[in-house]
């Protein structure tokens, strides 16, 4: 199978070996903050997420790996693509669904020769939206931010509810990344009783909250279902 050799992309360049994907990230993409460049061993791949480009927005390739669950905007793995590179970005697939299974775990314990088949993600149907804050793939964004829903966890949190409280371990450990301070550091035994939150748990340790009057608590909990939905098929 041919190798890519500088296939370009948008703001990035890749090359492939036999062993590895090698992608060279331009000026636009570090100013993003991702790093120069990064080398992906073929073996260490796991999974694909692939958001085809739509309404003149350019589409998203990212490649998961054994450990990587980034945060925030520089994704080193992630390539952008527009239509007319699709291509490229489809024999791109086809390395990695011939290459991926030749040095994968699983397969050799099984003894099985048959390659790996490494699928887009399909996010779920549901609310894309609720106060202010959007599902987009496989990215939480809002206020200005936007956070990976890979391997997150998502709970529901009555203000009146006494049987559901965050635990100070789990917030203290990794910090508040977005939501009410006072929620979490004041709030932890006595939770405003007229608002609900969202609490979502990422794999870094941090946590952020979306609050909402408890008059919204239908809506929020279908947001967060949803959360939870997306962010389970992005770990399965």
């Amino acid at each position: 199978m041919d190798e890519l050799q500088d296939a370009k992309f948008r703001g990035s360049t890749v090359t492939t070996t036999p062993e590895a994907i090698v992608i060279t990230h331009g000026r636009m993409r570090r100013l993003g903050g991702s790093t120069p460049g990064v080398t992906i061993a073929f073996d260490q791949i796991i999974q694909v997420s692939d958001e085809k480009p739509k309404g003149g927005k350019p589409g998203t390739y990212e490649i998961i790996t054994r450990g990587y669950a980034p945060t925030g905007a520089g994704r080193p793995h992630e390539i952008w693509y527009t239509s007319r590179q699709q291509k490229e970005i489809q024999r791109l697939s086809k390395l990695i669904t011939a290459r991926g299974a030749a040095g994968n775990d699983e397969v050799a314990a099984s003894g099985s020769s048959a390659p790996v088949s490494f699928t887009s993600v399909r996010i779920p149907d549901g609310p894309v939206a609720f106060n202010g804050w959007k599902v987009d793939g496989r990215k939480l964004r809002g206020e200005g931010q936007e956070f990976d829903l890979i391997g997150a966890k998502v709970e529901f949190e009555a203000g009146a509810n006494a049987g559901s409280r965050i635990t100070a371990a789990r917030v203290v450990t990794g910090g508040v990344l977005f939501g009410p301070i006072g929620a979490v550091a004041g709030g932890l035994l006595r939770k405003n009783r007229n608002k609900v939150y969202i609490v979502i748990s990422f794999t870094d340790g941090s946590t952020g909250l979306i609050e909402a009057p408890a008059k919204k608590e239908t809506d929020a909990r279908k947001f967060a279902n949803h959360l939870k939905s997306v962010a389970n098929s992005l770990s399965s």
